[in-house]
C-alpha cells in the first residue's frame, strides 16, 4: 500500500498537495501500522511515497527518519508536470512548469525533463497494463495511475470479478498497442491509443 506524502511538515506538503493536512496523513499511517501490528499480519506492505519537488527537496532525510519511525517503508520518486495525464486537457507551458516544480538534484529529475523535450516521455512500452491494476474507491478499474476520467474505466469490482476485467477487451487491446500482438476484438480505441506516456509498437 502505497501512500503519496509530498513533504514532512504541513508548509512542505501543501505546496504539492493543495489543502491536504499532512498530520492527518501521519496519524492515518498510525493507525494502519496499528491495526497491522494488532492482527499480527505481514500485510499490506506500507511506503510512504515522497514525490521530490522543488518545495520539498530538502526534508527527503526528515521524511525517511519519520518512516522509520512509523515502521513503514520510504520510497522517493521524481514529479512529473502533469503532461503525462492523457484524459486531461490543459494549456500547460513545460519549460514553466519545471522552473516551479523540478529540484535541484537531477537525480530526481525524470529524464524527459532533463534534457531536449519531446514524446514519447518514455522510450520503452507501457508497464502498468501488464503489472499493475488501479482501484478507485467505488470499486472502479482504471488502467493506470494517469487515468482519472470515468469516460476511461476498464471495468468495475462491484460488477466483475478481478480475472474477468483483467483479461477484457479494453485490455487486450490496450496491451496489442505495446506489444504488436494482433488484437481482432471489438474495442478500436482506449485511453491508451493516445497516450504519448510511453512508445508504441509502430514506434509512436
Amino acid at each position: 500500500m502505497r501512500i503519496s506524502c509530498d513533504g514532512a511538515s504541513q508548509a512542505t506538503y501543501s505546496k504539492y498537495r493543495i489543502g491536504g493536512d499532512f498530520n492527518l496523513v501521519i496519524n492515518n499511517i498510525k493507525n494502519l501500522v496499528y491495526f497491522k501490528n494488532k492482527l499480527k499480519s505481514a500485510t499490506p506492505a506500507i511506503i510512504w511515497k515522497f514525490i521530490v519537488n522543488k518545495y520539498d527537496q530538502d526534508e527527503i532525510q526528515k521524511a525517511h527518519d519519520m518512516a522509520s519511525e512509523l515502521g513503514v517503508s520510504f520510497k522517493v520518486d521524481p514529479i512529473g508536470l502533469s503532461d503525462d495525464i492523457p484524459d486531461l486537457i490543459i494549456n500547460l507551458d513545460v519549460s514553466k512548469s519545471k522552473e516551479i516544480w523540478l529540484p535541484k538534484d537531477k537525480k530526481y529529475i525524470l529524464k524527459c525533463y532533463r534534457n531536449h523535450y519531446k514524446k514519447p516521455l518514455n522510450n520503452g512500452p507501457c508497464f502498468f497494463l501488464f503489472n499493475y491494476i488501479f482501484v478507485n474507491p467505488d470499486g472502479k478499474i482504471f488502467p493506470c495511475c494517469f487515468a482519472s476520467d470515468e469516460s476511461n474505466v476498464f471495468g468495475d469490482l462491484l460488477a466483475d470479478s478481478i480475472d474477468n476485467i483483467w483479461n477484457n477487451e479494453n485490455y487486450k487491446y490496450s496491451r496489442s498497442l505495446f506489444t504488436g500482438n494482433k488484437y481482432s476484438g471489438s474495442v478500436t480505441k482506449t485511453i491508451c491509443s493516445d497516450c504519448t506516456n510511453f512508445k508504441k509498437y509502430n514506434g509512436s
